[in-house]
């Protein structure tokens, strides 16, 4: 008979072989380990005991027995043969109070891994271990105070109750190899202690489901996050048991333009939307077969599903602003949209330009933007929204506007003025302009302008009678870019003006007939609306017109 003490070293299970042991025939033998025990690198917190026969199975009966050197704690546990069918679950009631400490011990007795599950029970909330693996020929031993005063939430979020004094242990060993399991509840101060190895189950638990946690992870644009899938386990006799598969047999991601998914089950975000995630495992469910005696299997596929969501904001980024004003062509409020679609709120904000732009009518994952003031560098109103706690890039946006007049016409090669003769008023004046935006770039389609008058009339000319008419408005040619002329024309011929009006002189003539103030709006045909961009001084002469005193952009 051959009996080894096997141990928790430095880099996995150690072991001690003490010398052959010849066991006679209905004989029974006390076997004292103080020589092995010796040699072990103590001090040891638990070590095991293996023993290893000759004869027939179930010839030997073993009992190990661990008496405390400085008391009278006497701890008997039952030794299992590893070809025992049942041994792999257990279930036990546990205590902790100020004089009783629960310790489970589980110990692999085969030469592969084994997965345990374990739910320890206290007040009706069940908590769940879910990566406990053993090593062949491992020995673990769980202190249940310490998993209780740790309150570390499980899968489910539940923690076992901090106050909870007792309850109940159940543990299955999630792979058919043999695991030995034994719970010890001392009372050192009343030297005390049960040792509990009950039998639940005949086969190996069944595979029934797959969750992935968390069920939902919600994502940026190239961050990452991680994915764990959980089988659900059923015991033969009843119960539930989850084990966590961070890498299961496989990860697929069914919109992988939204978010990809790799073989360890991490998760990266690119386009905003949702991105259904599914998991694969294989296992197996167990009949017993009661005329063999035995656990049949058979393969199980199981998916689990999860979510990946990228939060994102689409929509155009550009909006133009004419003081109020909406000229046909271009694009006074726009509508940006975040994804993913479907959540329960969204919370839009400003991160910077809230001067210069407004919202306006959230429905749902979309909102309006409007501008309200002129942006002075490109992107430079920047817009966010939160998600499900999670907050998306800035999203830019330009608030674009007419700014300014630039005198003459390049597409035309008109000059800045253009003075002709009329024969009904004497002279025509065109004072030409290009209408640009805030980026120094021209207007790209037809607008409506206006011309309003700032001051009153103010005559240069002894004795003038020349009239002031009403300002106007009017809209820009159809083509690109936009551009107008200011027709500056003489009183109606043979009216006794005074001074009379005269075709344009050469040189021109520096008579000055009255003046006032003007100013130039873009985005409307009503005087006095819209965005301003000039303001000047109509001067009249006997034979041309002018803009003096021109200020553009006009504040």
């Amino acid at each position: 008979m051959a009996i080894t003490v096997e141990y928790p070293g430095e880099e996995g299970p150690a072991q001690a072989a003490l010398s052959p042991l010849p066991l006679e025939a209905y004989t029974t033998k006390d076997i004292p380990l103080d020589l092995v025990l010796g040699s072990l690198p103590l001090p040891l917190p638990f070590c095991s005991i293996r023993i290893q026969y000759s004869g027939a199975p179930g010839s030997v009966i073993g009992e190990a027995s661990s008496v405390e050197a400085k008391g009278d704690l006497v701890i008997d546990s039952r030794l299992a043969n590893e070809r025992d069918g049942w041994v792999g679950s257990g279930a036990h009631p546990w205590r902790l109070d100020e004089e009783t400490e629960s310790i489970l011990f589980l110990t692999n007795m085969s030469e592969k891994s084994a997965r345990i599950g374990f739910d320890m029970v206290a007040g009706g909330v069940h908590y769940y271990l879910t990566r406990l693996k053993l090593k062949p020929h491992e020995t673990r031993a769980i202190d249940l105070r310490k998993v209780r005063d740790e309150q570390k939430p499980d899968l489910k979020g539940n923690k076992v109750p901090a106050g909870a004094t007792d309850g109940s242990v159940v543990w299955i060993r999630l792979d058919h190899v043999p695991v030995m399991g034994r719970l010890v509840v001392l009372q050192r101060h009343k030297s005390m202690a049960s040792s509990y190895d009950c039998y639940i189950c005949d086969c190996d638990p069944d595979f029934i489901k797959l969750d992935v946690v968390p069920s939902s992870w919600t994502l940026l644009p190239d961050e990452s996050a991680l994915f764990d899938a959980y089988a659900l386990f059923q015991e033969q006799c009843g119960g539930y048991q989850w084990w966590e598969y961070v890498s299961p047999d496989s990860w697929t991601s069914r919109s992988p333009n939204v978010a990809t998914i790799n073989d360890g089950g991490v998760a990266t975000g690119h386009t905003g939307g949702t991105a259904t995630i599914v998991a694969i495992l294989g296992g197996f469910t167990y009949t017993y077969d009661h005329y063999y005696m035995e656990c049949i299997e058979h393969l199980r596929i199981v998916p689990g599903y999860g979510t990946a969501k990228v939060v994102t904001i689409t929509g155009p980024q550009t909006v133009w602003w004419f003081n109020g004003q909406n000229p046909s062509g271009y694009t006074t409020s726009i509508q940006l949209t975040a994804n993913p679609a479907g959540q329960s709120q969204y919370t839009w904000a400003f991160s910077a330009g809230s001067d210069k732009a407004t919202f306006s009518g959230q429905s749902g994952n979309t909102i309006n933007l409007s501008g309200q003031k002129l942006s002075t560098s490109t992107g430079d109103v920047k817009v966010k929204v939160t998600v499900n706690g999670v907050t998306s890039w800035d999203y830019a946006i330009t608030v674009r506007g007419p700014y300014n007049l630039v005198p003459g016409y390049a597409p035309n090669n008109l000059p800045p003025y253009q003075d002709t003769a009329s024969s009904s008023n004497g002279y025509l004046t065109y004072a030409n302009y290009t209408i640009q935006d805030n980026f120094s770039t021209p207007l790209p389609y037809s607008v409506p302008l206006n011309e309003n008058w700032t001051t009153s009339v103010a005559y240069d000319f002894s004795g003038a009678n020349w009239a002031r008419g009403n300002p106007g408005g009017y809209a820009t040619s159809s083509g690109a870019p936009a551009g107008f002329a200011d027709h500056i024309s003489g009183p109606p011929v043979g009216q006794n003006n005074i001074p009379a009006p005269t075709s344009p002189q050469s040189p021109l003539s520096g008579t000055k007939v009255f003046h006032w103030g003007q100013e130039w709006r873009i985005g409307t045909l009503t005087p006095g609306l819209g965005a301003r961009v000039q303001t000047d001084s109509l001067q009249y002469y006997d034979d041309h017109g002018r803009h003096l005193n021109i200020v553009s952009p006009a504040p």
